[in-house]
């Protein structure tokens, strides 16, 4: 931390004078305030006072005659001032009551000031580290069993055609793929199937459209174009267990008279 003697401001407000132009003269004088102003002279003083403090002086100046600071940690005593605080406070009372002590009385109201509290809280605030914000827990093992699955589908497009028909779902009145023809794009992608629900075509949402309208965006699109699919049914991943099982006896084929001998 380096020390900001009056001087250095003296000389930033003596070179903000010599390049004043017609151009930035407004913002000049906004900022020739700032620095003039009476809260940043305190902040001036108050780093003055921080930075004899906390450094300790090199033994020698720098080239410009200015001293220099090395900074040193200060590590809280305790991180509970607060609560001393208040068992200060009713040891305080006790002793008000039995004695009558007016300077007690008075240091009691001096340690309930609010402001005074506030400070302490701060204080054990910095010093626990408490002002780092805190994340929740992700989640552990949670997965939604409703959830649809969508995948990301890009093809790039060409004079060859995409090798798959789409439909209206009579059920659902959703664009689903209706075909997939052996040996096109979209089989060769190997992620396009039968059943496979249309959300999305190039970021264009697909809901309430008919066929004729996809054709449509599929036509003019140019370059890649994007599919969002929600996999079929028979296509998705079964969440049901696996269940294993195991013979409790021997057997031996060879001598199983109900098979066929060659």
């Amino acid at each position: 931390m380096t020390s900001l003697p009056s001087e250095d401001l003296s000389r930033l407000l003596a070179t903000l004078h010599q390049t004043r132009s017609g151009d930035d003269l407004q913002e000049i004088n906004f900022l020739n305030q700032v620095l003039t102003s009476k809260g940043m002279t305190n902040l001036l003083r108050v780093h003055k006072k921080i930075s004899a403090i906390v450094g300790k002086p090199h033994s020698a100046s720098d080239t410009n005659g200015t001293l220099e600071y090395e900074p040193e940690m200060i590590v809280p005593i305790v991180s509970n001032v607060f609560h001393i605080s208040c068992e200060v406070i009713e040891t305080l009372q006790s002793f008000v009551q039995r004695s009558g002590s007016r300077d007690s009385r008075e240091l009691i109201l001096l340690l309930q000031r609010p402001a005074f509290q506030s400070l302490l809280l701060v204080h054990d605030t910095i010093s626990q580290k408490d002002y780092v914000p805190k994340l929740p827990e992700p989640p552990f093992n949670t997965v939604d069993e409703d959830e649809e699955t969508i995948k990301i589908v890009q093809l790039v497009k060409s004079n060859e055609p995409l090798g798959a028909t789409i439909k209206t779902d009579e059920r659902t009145g959703k664009i689903v793929i209706a075909r997939v023809m052996h040996g096109g794009a979209a089989d060769r992608s190997g992620l396009i199937h039968p059943g496979d629900e249309v959300v999305e075509v190039n970021g264009i949402d697909v809901l309430g459209k008919t066929p004729n309208d996809v054709l449509e965006i599929l036509q003019n699109a140019e370059g890649t174009i994007t599919f969002k699919l929600i996999p079929s049914e028979s296509q998705r991943p079964s969440r049901e267990n696996r269940v294993r099982v195991r013979a409790l006896f021997d057997f031996t084929a060879a001598l199983d008279r109900y098979i066929v001998s060659e």
